[in-house]
């Protein structure tokens, strides 16, 4: 598995999502400036799940973030409970609302200026 700093990101890279246990996505498409994909096979019991952001064109110069996620509930009673819509639906609702609150505030505060030298 191969971990990477985001500014050498490549399709194939793992982007961990939680750093305690390690579990992560691959980068599934890059398209710098549109695209992201997360995502990778179906697992042994044919659950799977993609993560995709894409930055749309807007009206007067603006930028879109747009965030897509979707699975595939496979065989089994733990795969229809961890990838169903009863688990999956509100914790990635409540994930999904936090996180983009965060980039829209990343995305639109002022930089900070730089402090003057002292003379």
């Amino acid at each position: 598995m191969t971990t990477r700093s985001r500014q050498s990101l490549s399709v194939g890279d793992t982007i961990v999502l939680h750093g305690r246990s390690g579990f992560g996505l691959k980068v599934v498409r890059l398209d710098p400036e549109h695209a992201l994909v997360l995502g990778g096979p179906p697992n042994e019991r044919g659950s799977q799940a993609t993560w995709g952001f894409y930055l749309l064109d807007g009206q007067q110069g603006t930028t879109r973030l747009l965030e897509r996620g979707r699975y595939v509930a496979g065989k089994g009673l733990a795969e229809k409970l961890g990838f169903g819509p009863y688990l999956m639906d509100p914790i990635g609702f409540v994930m999904s609302e936090k996180m983009l609150q965060s980039i829209k505030q990343l995305a639109t505060r002022r930089p900070r200026r730089a402090p003057r030298p002292v003379a």
